[in-house]
């Protein structure tokens, strides 16, 4: 998506990524942030590409920001899966594996 990534589907889906892996979940919020910044950079060089009559060369500036940004969320994804992290959105639970047991997470 590059610079804007969907929604959690629930809170439990949120606090049970935080709570698999708590290094993964900052790094989603930090690819988050910067997938924001990047849009926000997208919209400023194009303005100042029209303005100042630059290069359109300078749009790879906020492109790049959104590529870290999705690199940055589709490696918090593959690190939790890597724990075997699933969410099932019909029961509203996050589970994963830890030392060997299936640990669920919901909270209501």
């Amino acid at each position: 998506m590059l610079f804007i990534h969907p929604m959690w589907d629930s809170e439990n889906q949120r606090l049970g990524m935080k709570e698999c892996h708590p290094l993964a979940y900052q790094l989603h919020g930090i690819g988050e942030l910067i997938g924001f910044l990047g849009l926000l950079t997208l919209f400023c060089m194009v303005a100042w590409i029209v303005v100042a009559k630059q290069s359109w060369w300078l749009l790879a500036i906020p492109f790049g920001v959104g590529i870290v940004s999705e690199v940055l969320v589709l490696g918090s994804g593959a690190i939790v899966r890597r724990r075997g992290f699933k969410y099932d959105s019909g029961t509203c639970e996050a589970s994963w594996d830890q030392d060997g047991k299936r640990v669920v997470y919901r909270k209501r």
